[in-house]
């Protein structure tokens, strides 16, 4: 399906009941919709699930270099779920899309009931702003990097399992590498802007087990620290860990939207 928006145009698809609880998954870097397959599969028996592809990724038009991406990505969520008639969900982000969500948390707060980050880094408080010096090496870096080469070490840098890597290839080199460097870019300012104050909302925070160290100790950290939030380290799985391990991740995910569930009834 497809949102015709101030933006362009959005692709989504919608699935599950249209009276169940809402889920909306949001993709990382050079990604699409595709990486919650094994999601919708799972979720759209109980929930009603949303996934789509973010300006440049999958389906959706090109990107706008000219709009900041990761606050339009957030814009672009609720224009979404304006359409659908959707007034609250919970949100879940892989990587960059752990950034969008808590961009969309900012600005409204009382439709989010839950956050979902996996593989995310918290952006409050805002990293060392020595890190928007990386920004303008990312281009450069990515340019000289052989396309066939770029792509296969994107996908095995962040997966454990064949096909897991064997999507990522696929779908990163189609979105290309202009897409890649642009984005790459857009998050790393983002996570220099930061947050000026936690998110009060209900968090599941999930980390793989094989996920690159510096990475992983953030996100445990963050994990740690959260009043709200519950830490998931989740085994035999990288970066994605949803589709590196779709079985463990599910379980987690089912018990915290279990008990999200039942201190939300009445």
């Amino acid at each position: 399906m497809i949102l015709e928006s101030k933006w362009g145009s959005v692709y989504y698809e919608d699935h599950g009941g249209a009276q169940a609880p809402v889920l909306v998954f949001c993709h990382g870097v050079s990604m699409d919709h595709r990486t919650f397959d094994a999601q919708v599969h799972h979720y759209a028996k109980t929930h009603r699930v949303i996934v789509w592809d973010y300006p440049g990724h999958g389906q959706s038009a090109a990107l706008d270099p000219g709009q900041p991406f990761c606050e339009t990505a957030a814009r672009i969520l609720w224009a979404l779920l304006d359409h659908l008639h959707i007034q609250e969900a919970v949100l879940a982000g892989q990587s960059l899309g752990s950034a969008v969500i808590q961009l969309a948390a900012t600005d409204q707060p009382v439709r989010v009931q839950a956050l979902v980050h996996i593989s995310g880094l918290s952006l409050y408080p805002p990293v060392s702003s020595s890190l928007r010096l990386l920004a303008p090496l990312v281009s450069p870096m990515i340019a000289l990097y052989p396309s066939g080469r770029i792509y296969r070490t994107f996908a095995r840098h962040r997966s454990l399992l064949d096909s897991t890597a064997a999507y990522m290839e696929e779908v990163s080199a189609k979105n290309g590498k202009q897409v890649m460097s642009q984005v790459t870019k857009a998050l790393l300012r983002t996570m220099v802007r930061g947050l000026d104050a936690p998110l009060p909302h209900p968090a599941l925070i999930c980390t793989g087990e094989h996920e690159m160290k510096a990475v992983h100790d953030r996100i445990v950290r963050w994990g740690q620290r959260a009043q709200e939030g519950q830490l998931a380290v989740i085994p035999d799985a990288h970066h994605i860990l949803n589709m590196d391990n779709p079985e463990r991740f599910h379980r987690v995910l089912d018990d915290f939207l279990n008990a999200l569930e039942k201190t939300s009834s009445p």
